[in-house]
């Protein structure tokens, strides 16, 4: 006679059973989401690290740029100087670590004394990095037959060499940045300002991106040709077309088309060994472009490897389910039911019921501790939460005092004065913040201030009060606002075991001749409303936030005001509110509404209509910083 299964055998197996199914179907699922998921997060951190190198290389070219236009007016202003000019160029390679040498290459016999050629030039020497001057033109270097000197004077307009080896210059692979230089009274170009660029820059940039072993980056120019590979034969010597040529690469070939056409994009092709590729891709300004190669196999690794270990645990799982199962089913759950009944009971409120005696000593007897423990336990947190209910409203209560007396330490009361209309309006994000604020007349000049402390809450308000109360002291000893800053530092900066700082602003206007005086200790640029409604941000030196270590120096600024002009100072609660999608309100804004709002607006309503404004572009979402604004009309 065959032995009858137990039921609690009969109920392992067919839960094991479904348990089995369920499990292939979710591999199945998780196979295709996974692999979904893995190629969709490759391509998206190989376009974002293809992004990287393009900024980090359009930064570059960049700062350049800028350096080089920068220099313009100076060349032009010691034109009657030809020597000096060799002092400008050895300046401006010295002054701009990125640049590896400039020249300033004059037309033929455009200075008759010096000759037909005529090129003061500078450059860092590669071999022992010292910075060394020399005449570039002459016969051995005919820079009018170059293209960083021929491509500037035939399109007449600033632009980018391809890169080439400068054998007699710099004597190194490099990039030049072309500019004309343009004669004003005859509207001749008599000579061309160069930037060059180490090719080495480049390449250490590229170099460093590798999302993968076996991932590479490459440079094109604008024919297609290889500007960085990691294979160095390829450098100036084969292009993307001459690559899919010898690989027979129709999707390389299109690739080539893309990045010579300026344009950005996403490929799959096979390569070398038949390895299948995904290749990303984006142009440069300059006509340039950059392309990321990435081997699927090393993408999908993660999928395989995961595989294999949901497998395995799969296994496992099966084996130890089935045999809890099996072990718990064969249990006696008879007591459960009066548990149950008294477990009611408590959920109706009584907190007092009996709990029913358990002589054994197994998990029944566990379910009885368990409960009586939970009984227990629920008395005394009762008791508990009637006692933190209690501190909790004296401590609301508390912190409500202290932002009543916060309040009071910043000035509330705005003075009406003919000389200027000043408003001021401090808004924590906790019940108490970090932001301050501060002005004062004196004589014919007004003083002002405002911080933001690191941090929020109560210490962010204790060491604000510090702040505003040490500012007040030494701006009344009448120091120069740079002194007064140093003096405020020190003093702040003495014994700050918590190494908490204030970004600072502070400031006096002659209210006679409307100078300003101003030093930024690290805080946000303030922005400056001229009377015809011009909203521009205020360039600073940069000072270092206060409090951070004593015995900085601070140095301060001058600038002339005209009448109708409006100051607005602000802390980074502003500029940084969010809304729901991380969008930050931003300096752009901030100068839009600036810029359209009426140069006469008084200064209350010009800061409410501001935030009003800030909390349009949040729409709820919320306040994650303290706002504090000033404004000031002259």
């Amino acid at each position: 006679m065959k032995k009858a299964r137990s039921i609690s055998d009969r109920m392992s197996l067919r839960l094991l059973n479904a348990t089995l199914l369920l499990f292939l179907g979710c591999i199945a699922a998780i196979a295709i989401v996974t692999g979904n998921s893995i190629k969709k997060t490759a391509q998206q951190n190989a376009q974002n690290l293809l992004q990287k190198v393009i900024t980090d290389i359009e930064g570059i070219l960049s700062d350049a740029e800028t350096a080089a236009e920068n220099m313009i007016w100076v060349a032009k202003e010691h034109m009657d100087d030809p020597d000096y000019l060799f002092h400008i160029t050895e300046q401006f390679v010295s002054q701009n670590e990125r640049i590896i040498g400039s020249t300033i290459a004059f037309e033929p016999n455009y200075f008759p004394d010096k000759g037909e050629y005529y090129a003061p030039y500078s450059c860092i020497d590669q071999e022992t990095g010292d910075l060394q001057s020399f005449q570039l033109g002459g016969n051995d270097y005919d820079y009018f037959t170059m293209e960083w000197y021929q491509l500037p004077l035939l399109l007449k307009q600033n632009i980018w060499c391809e890169p080439y080896f400068d054998d007699g210059g710099s004597n190194q692979m490099i990039t030049t940045y072309s500019i004309p230089l343009w004669d004003d009274s005859t509207n001749e170009v008599f000579a061309v300002l160069t930037a060059d660029i180490s090719l080495m820059q480049l390449t250490d940039i590229i170099e460093t991106i590798r999302p993968y072993d076996d991932s590479y980056t490459v440079l094109v120019g604008r024919a297609g040709s290889y500007i960085s590979h990691p294979d160095p034969n390829f450098v100036l010597n084969q292009t993307v077309f001459t690559r899919a040529k010898q690989l027979d690469s129709k999707a390389l070939y299109n690739i080539g088309l893309d990045m010579v056409n300026h344009r950005s994009g996403m490929s799959t092709l096979r390569m070398e060994k038949k390895i299948t590729y995904l290749a990303v891709y984006g142009a440069l300004t300059n006509g340039w472009s950059v392309a990321l190669f990435c081997p699927n196999k090393e993408i999908l690794e993660p999928l395989v490897n995961t595989a294999n270990m949901i497998v395995l645990i799969a296994v496992l799982s099966m084996l130890i389910l089935f045999y809890i199962t099996r072990k718990i089913i064969r249990r006696n759950t008879q007591p459960i039911t009066e548990f149950a009944f008294t477990a009611l009971n408590i959920a109706k409120g009584n907190f007092n019921a009996e709990i029913p005696e358990v002589t054994t000593n197994d998990e029944i007897k566990q379910l009885h501790d368990a409960l009586q423990y939970m009984l227990t336990s629920v008395n005394a947190y009762i008791k508990e939460l009637k006692t933190t209910t209690a501190s909790k409203e004296k401590y609301e209560s508390e912190l409500y005092i202290a932002s009543a007396i916060q309040k009071q330490m910043v000035p509330n009361e705005f003075p009406e004065e003919k000389e200027y209309d000043l408003y001021a309006m401090l808004n924590p994000a906790k019940v108490v913040g970090g932001d301050l604020y501060d002005f004062m007349r004196k004589d014919d000049s007004l003083f002002f201030t405002i911080g933001d402390v690191s941090g929020k809450g109560v210490p962010a308000a204790l060491y604000m009060a510090i702040t505003r109360a040490i500012y007040r002291l030494i701006i009344n000893m009448n120091y120069d606002l740079d002194k007064a800053m140093t003096l405020i530092n020190n003093s702040i900066s003495r014994g700050n075991q918590s190494n908490m700082f204030v970004t600072m602003f502070t400031g006096s206007v002659n209210l006679k001749t409307l100078e300003m005086t101003y030093c930024n200790g690290g805080h946000n640029p303030v922005v400056i409303i001229d009377p015809n409604g011009n909203a521009t941000l205020l360039k600073a030196k940069p000072n270092m936030a206060v409090g951070i270590f004593g015995g900085f120096d601070y140095v301060k600024e001058t600038l002339s005001l005209s009448k109708g002009s409006r100051l607005l100072i602000y802390t980074d609660g502003v500029t940084e509110a969010e809304n729901i999608s991380k969008e930050l309100y931003g300096e752009e804004r901030l100068l839009a509404f600036c810029s359209k709002e009426p140069v006469n607006t008084p200064s209350k309503e010009f800061i409410d209509d501001l935030l009003k404004d800030v909390r349009s572009f949040t729409a709820g979402n919320e306040q994650n910083d303290d706002i504090t604004i000033m404004s000031i009309l002259f």
